[in-house]
């Protein structure tokens, strides 16, 4: 049996397992690599994926802004504490915190300008950024992996409560 390139880059010895081992470390392995390339011109601004991500999410809403529990449901990646997240990029003058007036309790996340000034300028070296990390996969391939990932993300995200369920338990 030849060796994968995931066996040999993690320098495994040993059989995996289960094809499901195998499968799930490859997984992992492919997309801490890709992290790594893609949110690259992140790094050079300061900006986690975490924060960009709410930035971009922001950005979509456009000026009435969000709910904090709506966009931290958009958002790709759950990130622990969303108010140190927003403090950040409040801090930076990339978003602003908005009281409801009718519930004190509810706070909306806005994008300023200068959120927007940044994401315009990250959304080059990002797309650039993408198209190479991925140069591997032609047009069906990447839609083939889609479909694949879905597939993988379908009963996962089916099985994840929701808030109210939690309340009801």
């Amino acid at each position: 049996m030849a060796e994968s390139l995931f066996a040999s880059q993690i320098k495994q010895t040993k059989s995996w397992g289960t094809k499901h081992q195998e499968a799930l470390i490859a997984l992992m392995f492919t997309l801490d690599r890709v992290k790594e390339k893609v949110h690259a011109p992140l790094g050079e601004h300061g900006l986690s994926m975490e924060q960009y991500n709410l930035l971009r999410i922001l950005r979509g809403a456009g000026t009435e802004g969000l709910r904090t529990n709506e966009a931290v449901s958009r958002m790709v990646s759950r990130s622990p504490n969303i108010t140190r997240l927003v403090d950040k990029l409040e801090k930076r003058g990339w978003i602003k915190r908005a009281s409801c007036p009718t519930d004190r309790r509810v706070v909306y996340l806005q994008i300023r300008e200068a959120g927007i000034a940044i994401l315009d300028e990250l959304d080059l070296p990002i797309r650039a950024s993408v198209k190479r990390t991925l140069r591997g996969l032609d047009t069906k391939e990447l839609g083939e992996l889609v479909r694949l990932l879905e597939k993988l993300s379908l009963p996962l995200v089916e099985s994840e409560e929701t808030p109210e369920s939690r309340r009801e338990t």
